[in-house]
């Protein structure tokens, strides 16, 4: 490669140990500026190992001139100013600011028509699976550029509820940390296929081994020593808090672990103490709490989850990623911590759905080649990893269902609009091959789907169903098989084996 030319490794886990070559990542056991260095002087070079990533010397000084403040932001983000090293001489890099380099740097140049249509793809994918509706953070310019380029030429396949998290971009930590202030509250904005809901924040809590348990359990010093709990001057604690101040509704806020849970609300009560808001007026607006890992079921949280009324909005699927590591370094009091989905929907705990996206479209042979349904059958079966966990958090089919339909509309602030159909609600509907609420609870995860529509518009119709209709497929076609779900449920590594063999 020529002197200047950008070098990204993206690296993939062994098929005997898939997920640990991103655990090393997080935990900096992977590399470091110096090494990168070292390996190539002459080039800027970006490492994705997985939810962190590291960066050489060449990469920080481009970064720090597209972006002044970048360094300073690493800082900050990767908790440097808290356990007294300077990071960016490390070179370890959070999530945001390393994407930034990929969103905004290498696509500086590219037309918003452009972007659009990338947006468009991406969303006809997703309707080919049978979404209608999704809701996610828009982190950066760029991303905001494209949808809104999408949106005002008419063109959304799909519904968007977007969660506005533009403070993700790592500039001046100072500036970030006011910018929801000046920008005024822009939840609500927007139309029928494209709204803001709210500020987010994914730095709030992280996943294992960063989750913030706090004095919930217990484990070694080194172990406990993982977890980065939000306090007060934190660059993401500040910021939140600051939006909240100014008016705005925060949804999409990581909240992984029990104690990050309780700090999220004293957040929100700090700034009550200003905004003069009452505990109805917060439990009206339904803040939002992501992925809720190991949040648990203690009495006092599960009381102030529903005092504030904060919807949790979890994905079942992560518990097959992280509860083994989980018992491993912290012992089976962590049992009654994995998203006791049937406890919370009988206290009354608000849920909704989570789905990191559907990988039936994608490259088979990934451990993201599943299904549309697998979560919800996840939810209803709780097997992960080749064995069932706490059988007695298993929920129905039925409320499996709710969590993805008519609670989900709640979630994205259009209750009156989606969810169900109902005369005067948004004609979007799924058409599937099989019934859900008959079959056999394994077949659920060999539902096809058939046709999307949204707004009264075929989004997607597949060939099967539009011979039935003497008429012409719509869409991009879903390629899953029913052979392609007989490794569901088995471990990971077995499931990287057989896919590493083929």
């Amino acid at each position: 490669m020529s002197p200047g030319d950008w070098v990204v490794l993206n690296m993939r886990g062994h098929a005997e140990a898939p997920a640990d070559v991103g655990f090393w990542g997080t935990q900096r056991r992977l590399t470091n500026l110096r090494t990168l260095d070292l390996w190539a002087p002459e080039n800027p070079v970006l490492v994705n190992p997985g939810l962190r990533g590291n960066i050489n010397s060449k990469a920080l000084e481009i970064m720090n001139k597209f972006l002044p403040g970048y360094s300073a932001s690493i800082q900050e983000t990767m908790h440097g100013d808290v356990i007294g090293e300077d990071i960016p001489s490390i070179g370890w890099v959070g999530t945001r600011e390393r994407d930034v380099i990929s969103w905004e740097l290498f696509l500086e140049k590219l037309p918003p028509n452009t972007m659009a249509e990338i947006f468009k793809l991406i969303s006809q994918d997703y309707a080919a699976t049978g979404v209608g509706t999704f809701s996610s953070h828009l982190y950066f310019p760029k991303m905001m550029t494209g949808y809104a380029t999408l949106a005002g030429l008419g063109q959304m396949p799909i519904r968007f509820d977007v969660h506005y998290s533009i403070h993700r971009m790592p500039t001046d930590p100072q500036q970030t940390r006011q910018i929801y202030r000046r920008t005024g509250v822009l939840q609500g904005l927007g139309d029928d296929y494209l709204w803001i809901d709210g500020v987010a924040s994914e730095r709030w809590d992280s996943y294992y081994p960063e989750s913030c348990t706090g004095p919930d359990t217990t484990a070694p010093a080194h172990i406990k020593a993982r977890e980065t709990c939000p306090q007060p001057g934190d660059l993401h604690w500040d910021t939140l808090e600051n939006a909240m101040k100014a008016g705005w509704r925060l949804a999409g806020v990581h909240i992984c672990g029990s104690e990050s849970a309780r700090a999220f609300m004293r957040m929100i009560d700090r700034a009550r103490a200003v905004t003069g808001w009452t505990i109805q007026e917060v439990h009206d607006m339904h803040m939002t709490g992501e992925h809720c890992d190991v949040i648990g079921k203690q009495p006092d949280l599960m009381e102030d989850l529903k005092k504030y009324g904060i919807i949790l909005s979890c994905g079942p699927d992560i518990i097959a990623r992280e509860a083994p590591k989980w018992i491993e370094d912290y012992g089976p009091q962590m049992n009654d911590f994995f998203l006791p989905f049937n406890t919370w929907i009988h206290e009354g705990v608000q849920l909704v759905g989570q789905h990191w996206g559907t990988g039936a479209r994608g490259e088979p042979g990934t451990l993201r080649y599943r299904p549309p349904f697998y979560v919800t059958w996840q939810a209803i079966t709780r097997k992960f990893d080749g064995k069932i966990w706490q059988p007695g958090e298993r929920i129905d089919r039925v409320h499996a269902l709710k969590m993805y339909t008519r609670w989900s509309a709640e979630y994205v602030r259009k209750p009156d609009k989606l969810g169900s159909l109902e005369v005067g609600k948004f004609a979007d509907l799924l058409v599937i091959d099989r019934d859900y609420f008959t079959i056999p609870i394994d077949d659920i995860l060999k539902i096809r789907p058939l046709m999307t529509m949204v707004g009264g518009k075929t989004i997607v119709l597949q060939e099967s169903l539009a011979r039935d209709f003497a008429v012409e497929p719509v869409g991009p076609a879903y390629n899953f098989k029913d052979e392609d779900v007989e490794h569901i449920g088995l471990p990971l590594s077995e499931i990287a084996r057989k896919f590493s063999a083929n």
